[in-house]
């Protein structure tokens, strides 16, 4: 977003994890602005607010723009207050789309360029949006149907609904999860900026709000990105900061890079289970097992084993399987997954193109079976 305002002064930059709500506040003119952010669940879109304290003080430019990697097409449609950003990924043609559909009280809406929409001497705004592919786990062509009719549907729905429904809805579903668990070593809410608190922390000054706030901020995280029957969290480090060209691929690593951002909050029974659909992924590694290691792709130690380019990984599934049976207590739910993982590990050990790499991986091998 382009606005027209110029030399702002920001009076706050803030997110309330007890309500997983973004703002910004600032004056300009004697005007104080805010900016509200969130992310629901429940309805599948991203959500933005911009208000202003005085009638028709809002105008600014909406755009979009792809990450690297993908071929896109922005299309904006003045009437419907619309931008569709539709297009393919470039190595596997996969579709991709975007949509944001915008409700102003107040001004106007246009678009000169057929790309962009200004809105112009608002009140205040609703901006709304959400993506899809066409991916679908299933082999052997992982795709579905195009996500366009869904995502006009669910962006329509949202504008509809109203900012205020839409922040009830959010609320209700976040906070049932977030309220789960207070943490309290008996700090005070600081009066500083975060940055400065970080700063002064790793300078010596250990205020144990940072030690409340970093343990809160890993479960708003949680909560944001992993939910049961969703995929868990992948991993992801300092290096998804800077230019779309270097972002993280989005993949899992069988190994300990991808039980590492979800087996503890799995072992607790809460968001998104990490055994990521060892079935429907079970044609394709044993194509690639076979096809790498030229073994036979049919025996079940070698179907599970292609699961991963590290012969650890099966046995690193197992514990997770073995974790979510001992500590929820869910004994039966995986007894299928553990059964064939199980059979993995003891198999696929002792096949000469599955040799463990070093004493220590056997090692771990053994101590979950």
């Amino acid at each position: 977003m382009r606005f027209s305002q110029k030399c702002l002064v920001a009076t706050g930059h803030d997110l309330d994890m007890n309500t997983a709500v973004s703002t910004v506040n600032f004056d300009h003119d004697g005007v104080h602005y805010q900016r509200e952010y969130f992310v629901s669940y429940p309805d599948e879109v991203a959500v933005v607010r911009l208000s202003a304290s005085q009638p028709g003080k809002l105008s600014f430019t909406t755009s979009t723009a792809a990450a690297s990697g993908l071929t896109t097409t922005a299309v904006a449609d003045a009437n419907e207050k619309r931008i569709t950003l539709a297009g393919q990924v470039a190595d596997n043609q996969m579709r991709a789309e975007m949509q944001l559909k915008l409700e102003n009280q107040g001004g106007t809406v246009s678009s000169s360029d057929g790309r962009t929409l200004t809105v112009s001497g608002a009140d205040s705004v609703t901006l709304v949006y959400t993506t899809g592919t066409n991916y679908k786990n299933e082999y052997p062509t992982y795709r579905g149907e195009d996500p366009h009719a869904k995502l006009t549907q669910r962006v329509d729905s949202a504008i509809a609904s109203g900012y205020g429904a839409l922040l009830d809805r959010h609320l209700t579903d976040y906070q049932e999860l977030f309220s789960r668990v207070q943490f309290d070593v008996g700090a005070a809410v600081p009066d500083i900026p975060t940055d400065e608190l970080m700063r002064n922390y790793r300078t010596g000054s250990h205020d144990l709000a940072v030690d409340q706030m970093a343990y809160q901020f890993g479960r708003y995280l949680s909560i944001a990105g992993s939910r049961i029957g969703d995929l868990p969290t992948n991993l992801c480090g300092l290096w998804m900061i800077g230019s779309a060209s270097v972002f993280w691929g989005a993949d899992y690593h069988f190994n300990v890079n991808d039980g590492a951002p979800s087996d503890s909050l799995y072992v607790l029974g809460a968001y998104a289970t990490p055994v990521i659909g060892v079935g429907n992924i079970q044609p394709m590694a044993r194509y690639q097992w076979a096809k790498i290691k030229g073994v036979d792709g049919t025996q079940p130690w070698n179907i599970d084993a292609g699961i991963s380019y590290l012969v650890k990984g099966p046995a690193l599934r197992l514990l997770a399987t073995y974790s979510h049976s001992a500590y929820p207590g869910d004994i039966t739910a995986n007894s299928t997954t553990g059964a064939r993982l199980s059979t993995c590990c003891r198999k696929s050990w002792k096949s000469p193109v599955t040799k463990p790499r070093s004493s220590s991986t056997a090692g771990s091998c053994a101590a979950v079976m």
